[in-house]
């Protein structure tokens, strides 16, 4: 199959061009599938519901649109799957990968109207999950748990702010996304030199060398406290040797 892509661009903060998107969907009717991620990994942008529901008009009766959530509970934009009634071809996808802290389990879910999920399971795996699998997911949806998640989501929200808070008035960062996901996305003068420094101190930041558009570009996933204060000490040395 062919990709349409919709290219993102750092002039524009990352920002994804609706008009361009919607152009593309109406100017090739052989688009099956509409791929979206709200909050986007890695700029952490959500798409605005006007822009979801015009891509919907648009794709009624020839494509489905699939909605990426997978870092939904970290934002506080309204989820697409209070729309699946109203559009049999919305796909809305989850996950219990981040905030739930169960990507040991590699356990998703797919929400769509009845029609779409019975095509699903005409294709999919014969046992996709298995029983074990199954069971602690079941576990991890608990009340006490879901007391749990709540708890995390509030540190990890808290633990943001500081992220936020020790990256400022650093001469070296040009541009700063916070976005609305458990990471912030940072563009500096030496991604690769600052990536292996906090590499060599036990700190991983994650960096894409093989994609053009964020080759600058870090993401910084929030931590604890303790996992903070080591970033800061190395990001202090950092500053340190580059001064």
């Amino acid at each position: 199959a062919a990709i349409v892509e919709v290219r993102r661009s750092a002039e524009a903060g990352f920002a994804l061009n609706g008009e361009q998107l919607l152009a593309k969907l109406q100017a090739d009717d052989r688009i099956r599938l509409v791929f979206l991620t709200t909050p986007n990994n890695p700029t952490g942008d959500c798409i605005a519901r006007e822009l979801l529901l015009q891509v919907l008009d648009a794709a009624a009766g020839r494509a489905l649109v699939i909605v990426d959530e997978a870092y939904a509970e970290f934002s506080s934009a309204t989820s697409a799957c209070e729309l699946i009634a109203s559009y049999p071809h919305l796909v809305v996808l989850r996950t219990l990968s981040k905030a739930w802290a169960a990507a040991g389990l590699r356990c998703g879910t797919v929400l769509a109207q009845a029609e779409v999920l019975a095509l699903l399971r005409r294709v999919i795996a014969p046992y996709p999950l298995a029983a074990p699998v199954t069971a602690m997911a079941l576990r991890v949806l608990q009340p006490d748990m879901q007391l749990r998640q709540q708890n995390m989501l509030r540190d990890l929200a808290a633990n943001k702010l500081l992220l936020l808070e020790l990256l400022q008035g650093r001469s070296w960062i040009r541009q700063l996304w916070p976005g609305e996901a458990n990471f912030v996305l940072l563009q500096v003068d030496d991604a690769a030199g600052l990536l292996a420094h906090c590499a060599r101190q036990n700190i991983i930041l994650r960096g894409f060398p093989a994609e053009p558009l964020l080759r600058d570009c870090l993401r910084i996933s929030v931590g604890s406290s303790s996992e903070l204060a080591a970033l800061k000490l190395a990001l202090d040395s950092w500053k340190d040797t580059t001064a």
